[in-house]
């Protein structure tokens, strides 16, 4: 999935690289006004072309110092050897004397001695004797990978980073196409790019070569002519065509310096904001302090803790701002991007909430020294969903954050995760987490919102339920000498198990386990939101007044049988 910048400049270069038929195109194709504009646009563009292979172009860039001598006369680097196969992109390689063989740094012959500091950032590598596509591959300067902090990433066909909001930013995008038309273009994200190339005090020297011909043909070089331009804008290069003009041929080199400043870079690199953007968001919290409801400002200076109150009677920074439950949907919607937990929110390589929670009124709260610690666009998103206190925090939280005391209020869910996460530390044959998230993907429904349920059932049934192994069940049925028939199901099977135990009668079934099960069918296949969904939900509604007090009734249900089936195997 490459980037949209990317994918126009990957579309640029397969265009440019059809051969005109007709005569009069063909003429103007063979001038290579078309590559050298592309080449000059994307100078200021946000992806910069760093290496282009096909069969008419050829475009590899390397970093220069920018105090070398040799970018002072620019006619003499057209004779620069830019290889992409002929070093390493460690630098090192074995050296072979008299006295035995030893690794060393390898300097690589350049063709010219005019740019002496020369460094590539592409570097190509091949496995001699292996004929498929992933013998040849490209590696990046591992100094720009280790200071962009990126990642590859092969989904992306990218190496990337994650910014502040746990998004995927791609820095280095390759595309590699082996079929007709022919391309491999490896494009910089270029305010990452110059951000190395301003640290480093260098340009970026982009030599390029386009050869025209007809496919087929037999051009001829015979009797050709060569002549020398200079663009300005950096570009300077030398064109030779035959006399019979079937063949023509560009080799140039264009210098790309750093549109940031080194001030810029540096206000970059240690996120210092401008005094124009925003750095804090009002939200109305309930300051217990003064005893009302009160605006408050994420800026630190608006609020005060316990040891620096005496002088001042600003709010303290643990006021907690209540939301309308719906702010969580956002990130419980995305689970790759965000770990919800009950009381926490994790944002991949980004932000982290330490503390939240609900309310009798159903409200979410959060402290106003958590939100402070959230990005920027998060922060409005939370105020939009910014709500008067309709009830007060609960006696657990107030017992817990207030007192430093231990509370007993064990949340049904909270138990339910707890004895799951007792039988994956057992490493039970018969029943295993699916994977590492599932713990983080049940949640309480918050919302209103059918789809929230839905979801919060279907990861109910695949954590828990489609987490028993049928055929270890049976093995240990089998050893407890318990009968079973061979079709029996998980459920069915645990159900024998208990019964075998003899602290249940013969007839008693796993109730909630069989409730959940069928829930999943109605609430994973019409999604809630079919004739059958709709009913069963206004069911629920009607019984347990919201989704949540649903659920969590469920999740207690569910701890009793599984405390059951914990007894019966041990």
């Amino acid at each position: 999935m490459a980037s949209y910048e990317h994918g126009q400049l990957v579309d640029r270069f397969t265009r440019l690289d059809i051969c005109p038929a007709v005569d009069a195109d063909f003429a103007g194709w063979q001038t290579g006004v078309e590559h050298l504009d592309l080449l000059r646009k994307n100078a200021s563009e946000p992806e910069l072309v760093v290496t282009a292979l096909s069969t008419v172009v050829f475009v590899h860039a390397a970093v220069v110092p920018v105090d070398d001598p040799g970018l002072r006369n620019l006619p003499k680097l057209l004779d620069w050897n830019v290889s992409l196969f002929h070093h390493s992109a460690a630098t090192h390689g074995w050296v072979v004397t008299n006295s035995g063989a030893h690794v060393e740094r390898v300097e690589y012959d350049w063709g010219s001695t005019a740019l002496s500091g020369t460094k590539p950032l592409v570097y190509g590598r091949m496995i001699d004797g292996l004929d498929e596509p992933e013998a040849c591959y490209y590696e990046i300067a591992q100094d720009f990978t280790h200071s962009s902090e990126i990642h590859w990433r092969r989904e992306r066909s990218a190496h990337a980073k994650l910014d502040s909001r746990g998004n995927w930013i791609d820095v280095v995008s390759i595309t590699r196409r082996e079929y007709s038309p022919c391309l491999t273009l490896i494009t910089f994200s270029r305010d990452v790019l110059d951000e190395y190339l301003v640290q480093r005090d260098a340009v970026l020297v982009r030599l390029f070569d386009f050869t025209f011909f007809r496919p087929g043909s037999l051009p001829d070089w015979s009797k050709s002519t060569k002549t020398f331009h200079e663009m300005g804008e950096g570009i300077v290069y030398s064109q030779q065509c035959s006399a019979d003009n079937s063949i023509a041929a560009l080799r140039g080199i264009q210098i790309l310096r750093p549109l940031l400043s080194r001030e810029e870079v540096v206000r970059r690199v240690l996120n210092i904001k401008d005094d124009t953007e925003q750095k804090y968001f009002e939200f109305e919290v309930l300051d217990f302090r003064n005893q009302r409801m009160s605006t408050v400002s994420t800026d630190p200076s608006t609020t005060t803790n316990y040891f620096d109150s005496r002088s001042n009677s600003l709010p303290f920074e643990t006021s907690p701002a209540f939301f309308d439950p719906e702010v969580l949907l956002r990130y419980k919607h995305d689970t790759d991007k965000y770990d919800v937990r009950e009381d926490s929110i994790h944002c991949r390589g980004g932000w982290y909430l330490r503390k939240y929670g609900t309310n009798a009124a159903d409200q979410v709260f959060a402290y106003i020294c958590d939100l402070r610690t959230l990005p920027i666009q998060e922060q409005q998103y939370w105020s939009s969903f910014n709500q008067p206190a309709r009830a007060g925090l609960p006696d657990d939280v107030i017992k817990t954050d207030f007192m430093g005391d231990w509370s007993e209020d064990n949340k049904p869910l909270d138990s339910l995760v707890d004895l799951l996460g007792r039988w994956n530390l057992r490493q039970f044959s018969w029943w295993e987490w699916r994977d590492e998230r599932e713990p983080a993907r049940l949640t309480v429904p918050r919302t209103g919102s059918r789809d929230e349920w839905a979801n919060a059932i279907v990861a109910l049934n695949r954590g828990l339920i489609e987490g028993f192994n049928e055929k270890h069940l049976k093995e240990l049925l089998k050893d407890r000498n318990c009968p079973y028939e061979p079709n029996d199901k998980s459920i069915r099977l645990l159900e024998r198990l208990v019964q075998h135990h003899g602290t249940v009668s013969k007839d008693w079934r796993l109730t909630m386990l069989r409730c959940v099960h069928k829930l999943r069918s109605v609430a994973g296949k019409v999604h809630a939101t079919g004739e059958k969904g709709v009913t069963t939900a206004k069911k629920i509604l009607a019984e347990h007044g919201t989704f949540a007090a649903h659920f969590e009734w469920v999740c207690g249900e569910l701890v009793h049988e599984l405390e059951l089936i914990d007894t019966a195997a041990e």
